[in-house]
């Protein structure tokens, strides 16, 4: 017999959009039909890292920017821990980061982890919940 957060999960899954990660670059995917994307990894020109308090916990949120628009990608998203470290690995990004953005608990602690030379420097956006 399933519980009924087996059932709540089994429903949603398939609503929440999928990461599909290839050696050229990735797509955002949602009822198996590309929502954005395809980005080619060399077309990402910034990434920001923060957290989003969801009350209980934390949701490590990644913002990029490319192709002239703006994309959030967070940690429940399927696919992401193989996105996150195909990201890190195409665009030199030490995976270091990721305590200094994750801890204390329930702080944003926006950080910037990946700017081309040319892209103009601004301030992190983190939107809120």
């Amino acid at each position: 017999m399933t519980s009924l957060w087996q059932r709540v999960a089994k429903r949603l899954r398939g609503k929440r959009p999928r990461l599909e990660v290839s050696a050229a670059g990735f797509s955002l995917v949602m009822h198996g039909q590309h929502q954005s994307g395809p980005w080619p990894w060399q077309a990402i020109d910034l990434v920001d890292a923060f957290k989003r308090d969801m009350l209980t916990t934390d949701c490590l949120c990644l913002h990029i920017q490319g192709h002239g628009l703006s994309l959030e990608i967070d940690e429940d998203m399927d696919g992401f821990a193989p996105w996150l470290d195909r990201l890190e690995t195409q665009l030199g990004i030490s995976p270091e980061w990721r305590a200094s953005v994750l801890f204390p608990p329930f702080e944003t602690r926006a950080t910037a982890l990946f700017r081309r030379p040319d892209t103009p420097a601004k301030a992190l956006d983190t939107p809120q919940c």
